[in-house]
């Protein structure tokens, strides 16, 4: 008959929620407390005194709102002039945010730290730009604002008031820079404008007024003028035109290549009204002699080849006028264009000239009162427990390879045979009924000669202290474990175990004889002074 006892562990989930009792970390915290003491009272002495020598760190700040100045006053005025010098309109806070923490801005403010570093014996030779950025100065836009903060820490508070006031500074300079860049850019490339299209101008006005002698369409001095056209004068003076080619049996003018504007006003084309006014002359006389003298007469014959001639010679005047139109139209829009390039250049010159506020300190440069480092309070509780988890840690690896159990539950682990009861050295009436129970359990079913051995797993237990939980009439014998002969000598045999360490090396040894006398086996008690 095998005894059977509810309360021995016979499934994985009790051993694991058995193993995870916190009541034995406690256990075990406890029985190691003065190393954990030990190592906590000495962590946070040295975290303590460490804190009183440690130099204080400050902090220093200041508030600016950046502006887009350009988008105010610049854009506005000619979007295609930023776009042709290759000048940016716009942009957001976040690329501000890294132009304003690029070296571009800051690094000569980094320069002057270093020097003062070195000043005061720091090693500044593996000191980068990014690392001092990093550690020492925060600079960021609050909650998407345009509203930028600046932090610097350092151990001199005096570093600290003059390095954010040299940044303030550099920042205003920096808001008028970018500015006044981007205008000298602007009259730059107007300038250079200015200078082309006079050329362009003067050259093309130079081709229209020389056309124009050669052909006789300006002023009688020779000079055009392309400004606005009489309109009246001009029609007036096209209509005579054609009328005298059509009299004069000349072939007409192809009207759609011709604008009547082309001719500047009522003395433009005089050289043709003479030539009509010599055809007519011209004509009139031969008329008159062809009545009087032969067709052969040589003077006819002149008069003939005049007239052909002046007619051949009227027959050019639409290339002519459609060649004027074409340079009239390329000398209005250059001077046109270099009218508007002047205008511009003076409007951003006078814009240059004009002062503009820098960007605006809402809150001036200045360090904090108290310290922001060492925050010895703060570094001495966090040293305190950092270093008891360490230390039980450590406590809890020690009692795990000191080769002894000292708990309950990991001895009913390790013990290879069923757990009885607990049994109480202050409750012995109730501790010698309980034995006496499970015992008559198997009495029952054997003989009453039937001889139960007691093995006392602890030198501490004896025969006469294990009396006290049986009866007289039963037959109790003391059982030596080393001697596995007297092991033969019993029918049944019980273990008490007491609340005392134990050292593995034994159990296993019990856990051998417990293996070998299996069938004999009834369980094992624990004994507790409780």
């Amino acid at each position: 008959m095998k005894f059977e006892n509810n309360n021995y562990p016979n499934n994985l989930n009790d051993i694991n929620n058995e193993s995870l009792d916190l009541n034995l970390l406690y256990k075990v915290l406890l029985r190691e407390k003065k190393v954990i003491l030990l190592i906590t009272i000495i962590s946070t002495l040295i975290s303590i005194i460490l804190s009183i020598f440690q130099k204080p760190i400050y902090k220093g700040n200041f508030e600016i709102v950046v502006r887009d100045n350009n988008k105010n006053s610049l854009n506005s005025r000619n979007s295609m002039i930023f776009e042709l010098a290759n000048i940016p309109t716009s942009s957001q806070s976040s690329t501000q945010e890294l132009i304003l923490k690029s070296p571009l801005v800051l690094n000569p403010i980094f320069e002057s730290v270093k020097r003062n570093y070195k000043s005061r014996g720091i090693d500044i030779n593996g000191l980068t730009y990014k690392d001092w950025l990093r550690t020492k100065l925060k600079i960021n836009f609050i909650d998407k604002s345009d509203v930028l903060e600046i932090n610097f820490i350092d151990e001199d508070k005096e570093l600290i008031l003059n390095t954010l006031k040299d940044i303030s500074s550099r920042y205003q300079n920096f808001s008028k820079r970018d500015r006044n860049k981007n205008l000298k850019s602007i009259i730059s490339f107007l300038e250079k404008e200015q200078k082309d299209l006079k050329l362009k101008s003067e050259k093309s006005m130079s081709e229209l007024s020389k056309f124009s002698i050669d052909n006789g369409l300006g002023d009688i001095d020779g000079f055009v003028d392309i400004g606005q056209s009489n309109n009246n004068s001009l029609q007036n003076l096209s209509r005579n035109f054609f009328s005298k080619m059509e009299q004069n049996s000349i072939a007409p003018l192809n009207y759609t290549d011709l604008n009547i504007q082309d001719l500047d006003n009522s003395k433009s084309g005089q050289r043709f009204s003479q030539q009509f006014n010599m055809l007519e002359t011209y004509e009139s006389r031969y008329t008159d002699l062809s009545s009087k003298l032969k067709p052969n007469s040589r003077i006819l014959k002149n008069l003939e080849l005049k007239i052909a001639n002046l007619k051949s010679s009227l027959k050019r005047p639409n290339e002519i006028l459609l060649k004027y139109r074409e340079l009239k139209r390329i000398s209005q829009r250059d001077n046109q264009t270099l009218i508007d390039i002047e205008g511009k250049l003076v409007s951003y010159k006078l814009e240059n000239a004009r002062q503009l506020d820098p960007w605006e300190l809402i809150s001036t440069p200045r360090v904090e009162e108290g310290r922001i480092a060492p925050k010895r309070k703060k570094n001495v509780s966090i040293t305190f427990l950092i270093s008891f988890m360490i230390a039980s840690i450590i406590a809890y690896i020690k009692d795990k390879r000191s080769g002894y159990i000292f708990d309950f539950i990991p001895l009913k682990l390790r013990i290879n045979c069923p757990y009885l009861y607990n049994l109480s050295d202050n409750k012995k009436l109730i501790s010698k009924n309980i034995v006496n129970s499970i015992v008559n359990k198997f009495m029952k079913t054997l003989d009453e000669k039937v001889k139960i051995g007691v093995i006392n797993f602890d030198e501490n237990l004896s025969l006469k202290k294990n009396k006290c939980f049986i009866d007289d009439d039963k037959k109790f014998f003391n059982l030596d474990i080393q001697y596995e002969n007297s092991l033969n000598k019993f029918d049944k045999i019980i273990i008490l175990v007491s609340s005392y360490k134990k050292n593995i090396k034994d159990i296993d040894l019990l856990n051998t004889y417990i293996k070998i006398y299996e069938d004999k086996i009834i369980g094992w008690f624990y004994i507790t002074e409780d």
